[in-house]
């Protein structure tokens, strides 16, 4: 069973252990920068617990359905993540994102369970569309405060419920960013920033607070579905609303 790929490799090339059972596998060579397209795709790496720090790219699909359950942490000199890079990855042991990430490419998470993830880099400016969509997040409880953007579907019906507020610093908040999301209440409402916010972006977020209702209608009434607006109208406080 291989447990170690030859020492020296700085690039590893497209679909190079696609579809690989890899369960022996638990390091990768320090020298290693870049790891190309799937190249990991549906591997088993429930051994692997780190990836080297030299690491800067990681590309498209690279880790797709693959198992990563002893991986803790991305290294932090990591600038580059493709789009659907972890696509349906189980990453149930990652704490931290690298902290020079400035944007989520689309669907970067897409059905991943990020299930330790406690916070997003504090650099990133933009989450891509439907980065998290889907996605294992029952420990992130804040956003970057520098991010102005969420993107379409990027939460779309993610386990989200330790959520707390908004960056103070958003501007927009795309179409069904955050639509089928149980838990959120964000009882603070939106932030004064936002002055942008999508059609269905919170469609079926019935435990959102009522000054959380009353800020999203005031920008897109279409951003709510009827029992939200429903519920705003007649003053009815959702269930987490004692909360607040």
């Amino acid at each position: 069973a291989l447990t170690a790929l030859p020492a020296g490799i700085t690039t590893i090339g497209n679909d190079a252990f696609n579809g690989a059972k890899l369960h022996a596998l638990h390091t990768l060579p320090k020298s290693l920068k870049v790891i190309n397209d799937r190249v990991f795709t549906g591997t088993f790496l429930n051994r692997l617990e780190t990836l080297p720090v030299g690491l800067t790219k990681i590309g498209k699909s690279a880790f797709e359905n693959a198992q990563l359950t002893s991986l803790t942490a991305l290294p932090d000199g990591l600038t580059t993540i493709g789009e659907a890079a972890f696509v349906k990855a189980k990453l149930s042991a990652l704490v931290a994102l690298p902290v020079q990430l400035t944007t989520l490419e689309q669907q970067t998470f897409q059905n991943a369970d990020l299930s330790e993830l406690l916070e997003l880099p504090a650099g990133l400016t933009t989450i891509g569309v439907a980065a998290f969509s889907h996605a294992k997040l029952y420990k992130l409880c804040k956003l970057p405060v520098g991010l102005t953007l969420i993107s379409e579907n990027a939460f779309l019906a993610s386990k989200l419920s330790a959520l707390q507020e908004l960056p103070a610093k958003l501007t927009e908040i795309s179409r069904g960013a955050f639509s089928f999301v149980e838990g959120l209440a964000l009882c603070s409402g939106l932030p004064p920033k936002v002055r942008l916010v999508g059609d269905g972006a919170f469609y079926y977020c019935h435990d959102l607070s009522l000054k959380a209702l009353g800020d999203i209608y005031g920008i897109n009434v279409r951003a709510l579905d009827e029992d939200n607006i429903k519920r705003l109208k007649s003053g009815t406080p959702s269930r987490l609303e004692k909360n607040c």
